[in-house]
């Protein structure tokens, strides 16, 4: 989940039931090439998350770029997060992911994709921008609703409202409530 965006740092957090590492990785949403991530850093690119419970690993993964953030420019953004030898990794569908294979990203973890797709629309890698102009505040309120819940989701409906472009979205997203539910999720463990 993107947490804070400014034209000098990104910030995001993340949430698994092992322990990881993880790289954050942006890029302009133009871009089509896979060589054109922005440089991060090696030394503090990866970054190891704390253990708040005997299945709860959260890391708040920073990057602060060589140079300011564009405005009016949408980034879009990957995680990349590697697993130690022996760590059974499932997609978001239940799918386990081949053994051999310790590093991975958001469309591995089928988290692009089907109706819990984490970008604007399925397929789509997650993305931010930072307006230049605030002449209408844009705020998205966002209640409690456990990932395992019924109903529909509300986050694609922000689109719907607002649009994919960079001046056109909300400036602020409010999510108030227990919105991790550490204590009562669905797991998937054998």
């Amino acid at each position: 989940m993107l947490r804070r965006v400014t034209p000098d740092q990104v910030a995001v957090f993340v949430a698994a039931s092992e322990s990881f590492t993880a790289k954050l990785l942006v890029r302009p949403n133009s871009s089509t090439s896979p060589n054109d991530w922005l440089e991060v850093p090696a030394s503090p690119s990866l970054q190891s998350p704390i253990q708040l419970g005997g299945s709860l690993y959260v890391l708040v993964i920073t990057w602060k770029p060589p140079t300011a953030l564009t405005v009016d420019l949408v980034y879009e953004y990957d995680v990349q997060f590697t697993v130690d030898p022996g760590v059974k990794v499932l997609s978001d569908a239940g799918v386990e992911l081949p053994g051999t294979q310790r590093t991975f990203g958001l469309s591995e973890l089928g988290l692009l994709a089907g109706t819990r797709h984490v970008g604007l629309s399925p397929g789509a890698l997650p993305s931010f921008a930072i307006q230049s102009k605030r002449a209408k505040l844009r705020l998205i309120h966002g209640s409690c609703r456990k990932p395992h819940g019924g109903g529909e989701a509300a986050m694609p409906f922000i689109t719907e409202l607002f649009g994919p472009s960079a001046s056109d979205r909300p400036h602020y997203l409010l999510l108030t409530g227990d919105q991790i539910y550490a204590d009562d999720v669905s797991l998937r463990r054998e």
